[in-house]
């Protein structure tokens, strides 16, 4: 018999019918199926008019710890309507670029330049990242529904790129899904510094990982 089967009958026998079944619904709705785009970006100097976006009032916040995050809501921003991810990156030693229209989050990007932070923001697909040799990546893209099609991502993309290049990362890795073609056409703005290197198929079936990345 496999681990899953093992873990199953296990289950049953000491937690009764129940809580086996409930173990069971709990493993099978945890099944993920996603395809994603690998990007590889060599960031350069680039012109901030190219990327700024038209609408009035915004700001773009660059944090680099809890202290700097806990000062901006105390100051009146306002991060509520975002998945809960920016704190964690930030313990873990992530930097954050967080766009805000007037006083409410409108977009976030995060980076991370260690193997700790990166698993902080959520950034699980097998591609490889060496941090040991100028290289860093991107996760946790964000964009409030309210914001959305105003080019606000795009201009987060490039100050966290352009941050990255001052501090000499060479190259920064990121992903996308497949069918997430808006994102897309914001990194082919990047070009020819970004490119997409790879096809990935990420599943996760009874708590096994399965992935596959195919060269393009």
């Amino acid at each position: 018999m496999g681990p899953i089967s093992d873990a199953l009958k296990a289950g049953f026998r000491f937690q009764g019918l129940a809580a086996f079944f409930r173990r069971v619904s709990a493993l099978v709705t945890a099944n993920e199926r996603l395809d994603y785009y690998l990007y590889e970006c060599r960031p350069s100097k680039r012109n901030e008019a190219e990327f700024r976006p038209k609408i009035p009032d915004f700001a773009l916040k660059r944090l680099s710890s809890v202290k700097e995050l806990d000062e901006l809501i105390a100051g009146g921003y306002d991060l509520s309507a975002e998945p809960p991810l920016t704190r964690l990156g930030l313990e873990k030693g992530a930097v954050a670029f967080l766009l805000f229209v007037g006083r409410e989050l409108a977009s976030r990007e995060l980076v991370a330049t260690n193997a700790e932070a990166r698993a902080a923001i959520e950034d699980k697909y097998p591609y490889k990242v060496n941090f040991n040799n100028q290289e860093a990546c991107a996760s946790g893209a964000w964009t409030n529904p309210k914001f959305r099609q105003q080019g606000l991502h795009t201009y987060v993309f490039y100050k966290a790129y352009d941050y990255l290049r001052e501090n000499n990362i060479k190259i920064v890795w990121s992903i996308i899904w497949v069918d997430n073609i808006a994102a897309q056409k914001a990194h082919q703005r990047f070009a020819p510094d970004i490119k997409k290197v790879a096809r990935g198929r990420y599943r996760k079936i009874l708590g096994l990982t399965f992935y596959k990345e195919s060269l393009i």
